[in-house]
């Protein structure tokens, strides 16, 4: 993903909210904003930068330099990568024993008759449960 200047430009409004006396202008800002997205959007796109501004926000006490990012960058780079909300598949084939294969086929019949309109959901259901 690629670092936008609209990401860092918006950045740079909120860390000036947090560092009133930092002296920056909107016109400052601008010029910053285009400097930090040319140098910064070779090595991180939007999600790492804010991660980065997050941190520089939590650890600096004036208002950050480009300097102050990169080092972000580097304990951004060291943080365990949170964990995936997604299943994880199992590694190499698995093996059904014949009653799991059994019942698979009976819960498919059943999902196709319902799909053909041979019976309600309610009926699918209890059917599903007897196969259980």
């Amino acid at each position: 993903m690629e670092l936008k200047l609209s990401t860092v430009q918006k950045a740079l409004v909120r860390l000036a909210s947090h560092y009133p006396d930092s002296g920056h202008t909107v016109a400052m800002l601008q010029d910053v904003a285009e400097d930090w997205a040319e140098d910064l959007r070779p090595v991180m796109g939007d999600q790492t930068f804010l991660q980065c501004v997050k941190l520089a926000r939590q650890r600096c006490q004036f208002f950050p330099k480009l300097s102050d990012l990169f080092k972000m960058l580097d304990a951004v780079n060291r943080e365990p990568q949170e964990p995936s909300d997604c299943l994880t598949l199992p590694e190499g084939p698995t093996f059904k024993s014949p009653e799991e294969i059994r019942r698979n086929k009976e819960r498919a019949k059943i999902l196709s008759r319902l799909a053909a309109g041979e019976f309600g959901v309610n009926e699918a259901f209890k059917k599903m449960r007897e196969v259980a």
